[in-house]
């Protein structure tokens, strides 16, 4: 299998992955965090908020993974590729900070959040660029 491929299976399969994830957070604390004693429910159903903290993180690593494979991969520009690496290394770095300092988190996402809005424009750009491209010549 060629290199090509190998990269494309990869960022498919950890979108993929990464979609799923994050609407199993959702799935599993929506009810919890949109209920009017919420903070009752979060005590009394911890398991699944730490369930749903963790489909996050895997969202946020397979995030990071794709944006690693972008920069090696010929496909997709490296300003692209750069923006994904810091916007979800931010993001990724504002999960685990936040438990010990919320306030170095609520700063992290002041930088990444933005970033996102970057982030998704570019990489529609490299899709819309790669779909006119085509595969045969590949």
């Amino acid at each position: 299998m060629n290199t090509y491929r190998t990269n494309a299976i990869m960022v498919g399969v950890l979108f993929i992955v990464g979609t799923a994830a994050g609407v199993l957070s959702l799935v599993f604390t929506n009810s919890i965090l949109t209920a009017l004693d919420y903070l009752m429910k979060v005590s009394a159903n911890e398991n699944q908020i730490i369930l749903g903290a963790l489909c996050i993180l895997l969202m946020l690593i397979g995030a990071l993974i794709v944006s690693i494979v972008m920069l090696r991969s010929d496909d997709f520009s490296k300003g692209t590729a750069y923006v994904g690496i810091v916007t979800h290394g931010l993001d990724l770095l504002r999960i685990l900070i936040s438990f010990f300092v919320p306030q170095a988190g609520i700063i992290l996402m002041a930088i990444a959040g933005p970033l996102y809005l970057v982030w998704f424009p570019l990489l529609a750009r490299d899709f819309f660029r790669l779909s006119r491209s085509g595969s045969s010549d590949r």
